[in-house]
């Protein structure tokens, strides 16, 4: 193939097929990434790089044509996930009536074998007698629950006890009432054991689509470490900078380097013999948007919006360039009305402004990104249209504390004052003493809070009705009473 050749070709772009570990966000110490049930994936390495891409223009300017597209790489929105929520038969109706289980949480997801990983059960209505009642199963035999304790009528505290022998593995715990389960935690915790792997997930990627940065969930000493490596099943991919947070977490660079069509593997060694490994976990592609650019996923700034607003939106890819902006167009099927403009904003990042009719129907709502006539993404959740007083979120500020005082701040939209005045509020708790709110505008209305000295730190339940209607925020309406 001659040079003039070469530089027609349709330039590959380097797809890292991932998933966000979201299991491991909220675990103690271990950077960002979320709760969920994920895809373990291959660690990548860094290639030997390509030359230097042309100069980006500004968004200000016309871009400079080249004649040589360039590759690019990014994570893909597709995975499968590994660590799936087993399926149990739920029996919610034995949950004695004005109790109710909202969900299991963790001080820290991930544990080694031998050690204690305490976790919360969060509702209202709790009782000494209903906490007598029931069971806790971890949903794995190496791990037992023990000492069930009642800390407040809205949160229940336990520990899970694993065993020397605990094998490398996620489980989802059960809360039952006579030998049947009520109750299936929607997050799972994590034990993984010495010089095991449990997974690896992407991090973020470089707005070249070039680079990128990932994360592999592991159990390792300092010695081990030394002698851990991953490593990827083509030269053409490399691995950078291997940075530890032990025990269980080691970071990295994954680098991606000019390489054919096709899917590739990785797999980590400790020591020189293989621990962990996925074939096909990296795949090539080619682009789907103008020369270079793969448009990979779309992500809300928000994602509640009132009718009229514009809603507003990031587009991640890799290889964008200025004028791929004009060639996209924007869609929600079930409005009619709206207007998407897009704008470029660096290689891997394009802005997605739709403005709202007035008219706009409340409910979800599914958004289409196209190139001409194809289809490049298709949302079925894009963003929801929320009614007149919605509730997002309450929360005291400052934090709670036993003896303190702080106000109650509870935001949302389109919030009037009759309706945040008409709100009445119960709390299980007598020592927790929340007085009427005061409407401050549409977004945003407080109340005092006060915890009696007496108050045990813990989760409390914030029940609130307006119209007689309940009020449930969006984001709960639990609030914490720190130590």
């Amino acid at each position: 193939m001659n040079k003039q050749q070469r530089s027609q070709r349709i330039a590959l772009v380097v797809v890292v097929i991932i998933i966000v570990l979201l299991l491991l966000r909220r675990c103690g110490g271990l950077g960002p990434v979320s709760v969920a049930t994920p895809t373990p994936l291959p660690a990548a390495t860094a290639p030997p790089l390509l030359p230097p891409p042309p100069p980006t223009p500004a968004a200000s300017a016309p871009p400079r044509p080249t004649g040589k597209p360039l590759p690019a790489a990014t994570p893909s929105p597709k995975a499968t996930p590994v660590a799936t929520q087993p399926r149990v038969d739920v029996h919610p109706e034995l949950i004695p009536k004005n109790i109710h289980i909202v969900r299991v949480y963790y001080v820290n997801m991930i544990g080694a074998p031998g050690d204690i990983i305490e976790f919360d059960i969060n509702g209202s209505g709790f009782t000494q007698e209903f906490q007598e009642m029931i069971t806790v199963q971890s949903g794995r035999p190496d791990v037992k629950v023990k000492d069930l304790t009642l800390v407040t009528p809205n949160q229940i505290h336990g520990r899970l006890i694993t065993d020397a022998a605990s094998k490398t593995d996620f489980s989802f715990p059960t809360v039952s009432i006579g030998g049947k389960a009520v109750f299936q935690a929607r997050e799972p915790f994590a034990v993984i054991r010495p010089g095991e792997v449990l997974n690896l997930v992407f991090t973020e990627m470089g707005e070249s689509g070039r680079t990128g940065r990932f994360r592999v969930f592991t159990n390792l000493t300092q010695e081990m470490f030394t002698r851990f490596s991953v490593i990827p099943a083509t030269s053409t991919i490399q691995i950078a900078s291997l940075s530890p947070q032990l025990p269980f977490i080691v970071d990295g660079t994954v680098m991606i380097g000019p390489a054919v069509t096709g899917d590739y593997g990785v797999t980590i060694q400790l020591a020189g013999k293989p621990i962990w490994q996925r074939e096909g976990i990296i795949r090539i592609v080619r682009p789907n948007l103008g020369q270079s650019g793969l448009v990979q996923h779309l992500q809300a700034e928000d994602g509640f919006h009132r009718p009229g607003d514009i809603a507003r939106f990031l587009v991640q890819g890799s290889g964008f360039r200025f004028e791929d902006a004009s060639a996209l167009t924007a869609d929600a099927a079930t409005i009619e009305g709206e207007a998407a403009t897009f704008l470029y904003l660096a290689p891997g990042r394009l802005g997605l402004d739709l403005k709202l009719p007035d008219n706009a129907p409340e409910g979800r709502h599914a958004l289409v990104v196209r190139a001409a006539d194809a289809v490049l993404l298709e949302v079925p959740t894009a963003f929801t249209v929320v009614p007149k007083n919605w509730a997002r979120d309450i929360r005291p500020q400052p934090p709670l504390k036993p003896g303190t005082a702080a106000q109650l701040v509870l935001s949302g939209r389109a919030l009037d004052k009759e309706f945040v005045e008409g709100i009445s509020i119960e709390v299980d708790e007598p020592g927790v003493i929340v007085g009427p709110f005061t409407w401050v505008d549409d977004r945003r209305a407080v109340a005092d809070i006060e915890a009696k000295p007496g108050v045990k730190p813990g989760d409390y339940q914030i029940r609130m009705t307006s119209g007689g209607a309940p009020v449930m925020p969006h984001a709960g309406d639990i609030v914490n009473v720190s130590r």
